[in-house]
């Protein structure tokens, strides 16, 4: 009884406490949920450091970020009149973060620009809490820092580590200089007094001599600035410059041949800056960081322990349009390893597509020309048999000079001239005969050759175009690996820094990214190869630049009529289509119809060869001979008198037969059956290699098909393993095998996916060389009758 009273008495505390727990996580969600329906209203003002064409787009930047990670606690508004902006001074942005802190309507400040950034951190006291976006290093600008925080109250910044050490190397491994000029706004290095001490500090660890030119006012005024020794341009800051007068400045740089480098990275280097190593989503992710700063500290964090530092990982990217014209020849490894713009010299004037690179290969292919050249020189062959049995006209004109006792016979002249037309025309004859027949027969063999040629140069093209859009897929996804192997360098990095990894972890990435170098390397020395084969095809010179239109599963050159995958559906009916497409390419194979035309001549030859027994050879043939001169002893005086009229003629009828040729006529005719055997026995094999060719690639395709889903279905669960995993990673949950183990995984389904999708598309081209025939050269209304022969087929299958 004791130990049910105790019991009974334990129970009923526990339902206690759960009551006031429920009560509790019930009054808890009703505070929550009355907070969600009635939003706080904050209002967030912008300083601007003074105008600048990218101010808009960088507030709503802001904007965007703030309104979606704030929206979900807070009603946000940006007011207009609370967005200042400066002269480009420090006084001037001081001014303006005063305005703001004053304004009774402001909840919270955001400091975008390293002026307004450091007009924020100098103050003695900040009434309303501040997010500087922009803070310049703490090492030129004496920005508080305490712990890796500002430690200042109400104060919140972002900085970037210096990174000009890096920078440095990054420019000088891209071209050697010794005299660097380093430009930047007038008002922040006056607010910077600093600065120049610091930078020669790095400056010196490297041999290089540098100079600090304050930019203000023109393009040509900054030109005019930088001394004629200076050998590179390092960018740190050119707000004050409009972006015309940026290009200006660019234009004067590509003439001096000035190699620049800019601290805002890929932004400035696709405005025409040479190099730059800040990636282009930085902006985004500070834009990010301020709004989640401002989240926490409008949620009640004092805004002093808020973390100041991020990760700015580098990027190395190049404008080789800029190499170009300031003489800089980057390395095949910087190449490599860098991300290039205007990689190419000029636009590609020349924009291929799978239709179009059909069309031209068989208007250009030099074996396709020469075919057509055989076919063309087979007309006269046919037209050179033919005009053996046409009538044969001929003349001809004898002179003749005899001795004078033979002329003193009267009979002939001592010199005559004697002219004569003959004429005949064969009325039979079986060699004739056989000869025009054979010519035909040859010249519809040389016509499926060349149809044969026509096939093999499109599947080739098709093949090389394909291959050449396969490899620059493939190219792509090894970029966005070697990518993601930066950043997880990077990451790495920033866990050996506060001590959660080991710097081998570091090593293990440098060892990976050199590693998928390499297979960057070779994934672009094979772009050339097979962009090379494609111009050689196309009869181009074989460097000749061109760019390509992506090719889908609904391109018009692939033969992927809706209505012809309904025959892929089962077993039973895809081996009926088989069959049908089978049959229809022993019809129509241009292999096979050469070898039939072959066979008809040789069996018209080995019937002419036993016809040579019996059948003669009849000829008629007319003669007419005039003397047109006559002279010398035997001939009248003056020399012109003729013999008798001087004219002779004759008609008549020669019919011929061999009577003994010693064997000739029989070998002839026996090689002619042999020869004719041999070709049906060639026919036979032929025909057995086509229908297995159409089975073969039939199988082949319904099989890459099939695999393009299921590579598919892998690549998406290797990305979302891969975002687990490097989620994981950078929580310090997962190890680094398991991340590499997993970007490989990733790398390797893209890979597969994209060729399995190209290997199905070539697969289709192979298929269609095998029916003998490309959809692509086809009408609609030939499209349409091959799927109506389709369906009578399986009618007449049906039980």
């Amino acid at each position: 009884m004791t130990g049910h009273r105790k019991s009974s008495g334990h129970l009923g505390g526990s339902l206690r406490s759960l009551h006031v727990l429920l009560a509790l996580v019930l009054g808890i969600a009703g505070v929550a949920s009355s907070g969600r329906c009635q939003e706080q209203a904050v209002r967030i003002g912008f300083v601007l450091d003074g105008p600048s064409d990218e101010n808009a787009a960088l507030v709503e930047l802001f904007k965007t970020e703030a309104e979606t990670v704030l929206a979900r606690d807070f009603q946000v508004e940006f007011p207009k009149d609370m967005t200042l902006v400066g002269d480009y001074s420090l006084a001037r942005a001081s001014r303006n973060v005063e305005k703001l802190l004053s304004d009774s309507r402001s909840d919270l400040i955001i400091a975008l620009g390293p002026l307004a950034s450091l007009a924020s951190a100098q103050r003695d006291a900040l009434m309303k809490p501040v997010v500087a976006a922009f803070m310049p290093d703490p090492e030129v600008s004496n920005a508080p820092v305490r712990g890796g925080t500002s430690g200042v109250s109400n104060l919140s910044y972002v900085i970037a580590p210096s990174a000009l050490n890096r920078e440095l190397e990054a420019f000088r491994e891209i071209v050697p200089f010794r005299n660097l000029c380093l430009l930047a706004d007038k008002g922040l290095l006056d607010a910077l007094p600093r600065a120049k001490e610091a930078v020669q500090a790095r400056t010196e660890q490297y041999g290089i001599g540098v100079v600090m030119v304050p930019a203000s006012g023109s393009a040509q005024d900054v030109l005019s600035s930088i001394p004629q020794d200076v050998d590179a341009v390092y960018i740190v800051s050119l707000n004050e410059l409009g972006a015309n007068e940026f290009s200006t400045l660019i234009a004067g740089f590509k003439e001096r041949n000035l190699p620049s480098f800019s601290r805002r990275g890929r932004v400035d280097v696709e405005r025409g800056v040479l190099a730059g190593l800040t990636p282009a989503d930085w902006l985004k992710r500070v834009a990010r960081r301020v709004a989640i700063n401002a989240q926490d500290i409008l949620l009640g964090r004092d805004a002093a322990t808020l973390p100041i530092a991020m990760v700015r990982r580098g990027e190395l990217v190049l404008n080789l349009e800029t190499a170009r014209a300031t003489g800089v020849y980057p390395s095949f490894r910087l190449l490599t390893e860098a991300t290039v713009l205007n990689e190419d010299a000029a636009p590609a004037a020349r924009r291929l597509s799978l239709p179009s690179v059909l069309n031209e290969a068989v208007s250009v292919n030099r074996d396709l020309l020469r075919s057509n050249l055989d076919v063309q020189a087979g007309k006269e062959s046919i037209a050179q048999a033919r005009s053996m049995l046409l009538p044969q006209l001929s003349a001809s004109a004898t002179g003749s000079i005899i001795d004078q006792d033979r002329a003193n016979l009267g009979f002939t002249a001592e010199r005559t001239l004697t002219g004569s037309l003959s004429l005949t025309q064969t009325l039979w004859s079986e060699s004739v005969w056989a000869n025009l027949s054979i010519q035909k027969s040859l010249q519809a063999a040389r016509g499926y050759s060349r149809d044969r040629v026509r096939l093999d140069v499109a599947l080739e093209a098709a093949t090389a175009y394909l291959g050449v859009l396969r490899v620059r897929t493939f190219e792509e996804i090894l970029k966005n690996t070697l990518r993601n192997s930066r950043e997880n360098l990077e990451l790495a990095e920033v866990r050996v820094s506060i001590g959660a990894a080991k710097r081998s972890e570091v090593l293990r990435w440098r060892i990976q990214i050199a590693s998928d170098k390499t297979a960057l390397v070779r994934a672009r020395a094979e772009r050339g190869v097979v962009e090379q084969q494609l111009n050689r095809i196309l009869h181009r010179p074989i460097t000749e630049r061109f760019s390509t239109e992506e090719t889908g599963l609904d391109d018009p050159a692939l033969p992927t009529d809706p209505r012809g995958r309904r025959y892929l559906r089962d077993p039973w009916t895809f081996e009926r289509f088989r069959q049908f497409v089978a049959e229809r390419a022993l019809e129509t194979a241009p292999e096979l119809q050469q070898v039939t035309s072959a066979i008809e001549a040789q069996r018209r030859r080995a019937k002419s060869a036993r016809a040579s027994f019996f059948s003669p050879t009849i000829v008629a043939k007319g003669e007419f001979s005039e003397r047109l001169h006559a002279g010398g002893v035997g001939s009248a005086p003056g020399g012109s008198v003729f013999l008798g009229d001087g004219s002779d003629w004759s008609v008549g009828i020669m019919a011929s037969i061999p009577i003994l040729t010693s064997g000739l006529r029989s070998a002839e005719a026996r090689q002619a059956r042999a020869e004719l055997r041999g070709l049906e026995t060639e026919r036979e094999a032929l025909a057995e290699r086509v229908e297995q060719r159409v089975h073969a690639t039939l199988h082949i395709a319904a099989a890459s098909h099939t695999a393009i889903e299921l590579a598919e279905q892998a690549a998406q669960a290797a990305r979302e393993n891969l975002s687990l995993v490097t989620d994981g990673y950078s929580r310090g949950v997962e190890s680094i095998i398991i991340l590499l183990d997993a970007q490989r995984a990733a790398r390797s389904a893209a890979l597969a996916v994209a060729d399995a999708t190209y290997s199905f598309m070539i697969d289709l081209m192979e298929v269609e060389r095998a029916i003998g025939r490309f959809t692509f050269f086809l009408q609609a209304e030939d499209r349409d009758a091959w799927f109506r022969d389709v369906e009578d087929f399986f009618e007449q299958g049906r039980p």
